[in-house]
Parts: C-alpha cells; structure tokens; sequence
C-alpha cells in the first residue's frame, strides 16, 4: 500500500495541470491514467519512487529511515525463493530477527506509520 500511495502521489504532481485529471474521482476506467499508473509506475522500484517522491514533498529522515527499512526487507521477501538464514542481517529489522514477535510488531507499527503518512499526502 506505501508504493501505491507513493505512486499516486507522484502520479498527482505529473499530472496537476490537466484539467480532466483534477475532475475524476477514479482513474481506473480512463486509458492513459491506468496506463501510466499500471504500465510505468508500477514498474519503478520502492527506492526509485523514494527519490522522486523526495522532489514533491518533504520526507522527514525518521519516517524515510523506516520507508527504506521496510523496503529492505520487502526485497529479502519478495525476490527470494528460500530465506538463507545464515545471513541473519538480511532479515533483521531494527536490530532483530523480523520472525520475532516484538520486532514483527515493531515493522507493522512502522508500516503504518509510514502509510499514513503518504496516505495524508493524497489529494483527494
């Protein structure tokens, strides 16, 4: 969900001078909208958005600390068939192993946080 905010929000800033974007409340239905939405940004890595986002708004260094440590470890998970244990730091979050239930809380604590704070950025 923090990429597709992310994306939305950058989406947003393109696109504020056109007229027929500002007048929707949904841009599923509309070609070129869910084609730049689909078909570019959704192609565009987490760290990637993280730079463009920096250039539209203000990130405080807490909460981008926390974006980039999420997307660390959304990376360990998502692009690994088999976690490789051996490489304990792959899979720490804060200081600890995210299969901890503390430190598990502590990354979904986090995950919100940072959710709503691109979920605030929305113009809706």
């Amino acid at each position: 969900m923090i990429e597709e905010a992310m994306s939305i929000i950058i989406m947003d800033y393109i696109l504020q001078d056109s007229s027929k974007w500002k007048s929707i409340r949904y841009f599923g239905r509309i070609k070129r909208f869910l084609l730049f939405y689909d078909m570019i940004l959704a192609h565009i890595p987490p760290f990637q958005k993280l730079n463009i986002l920096k250039k539209i708004i203000k990130i405080p260094k807490k909460t981008e600390k926390m974006m980039r440590k999420i997307f660390n470890l959304r990376n360990v998970f998502s692009h690994v068939f088999t976690i490789d244990y051996t490489q304990f730091k792959k899979i720490q979050y804060k200081e600890g192993s995210i299969f901890s239930a503390t430190k598990f809380e502590e990354y979904v604590d986090d995950a919100n946080e940072v959710l709503n704070f691109v979920l605030k950025r929305i113009k809706w």
